[in-house]
């Protein structure tokens, strides 16, 4: 795949290829550090991966597997998981485009 010159950044002296922002950051919501190895920062996509999952897998484990589910029994309304559900992706856009607006 060619690289387009406004995609390409420097950082600490070494050119690197952001390729399409907009499905890296898709990539990312969906699995931690899956955008930054769409772009070939594997180092960076192994970091996040292993950091990030590493912490919700332990938070999952001290909340006993209950730390936020839909519940709409009598008595146990739980509307929690709905309101952080895609969180992450509309981040991820809004980042995205300020990154394209700072680029103009």
């Amino acid at each position: 795949m060619p690289s387009n010159e406004d995609n390409v950044i420097a950082v600490d002296g070494l050119r690197v290829d952001l390729r399409n922002r907009s499905l890296a950051a898709f990539l990312a919501w969906l699995l931690p550090g899956a955008g930054h190895y769409y772009q070939g920062r594997t180092s960076k996509a192994a970091l996040f991966f292993v950091c990030i999952l590493s912490t919700w897998v332990l938070g999952f484990a001290l909340g006993g597997g209950h730390v936020v589910y839909a519940s709409w029994q009598p008595g146990d309304k739980r509307w929690h998981y709905f309101l952080q559900a895609g969180v992450g992706c509309r981040v991820s856009c809004v980042g995205a485009r300020e990154s394209d607006a700072s680029d103009d």
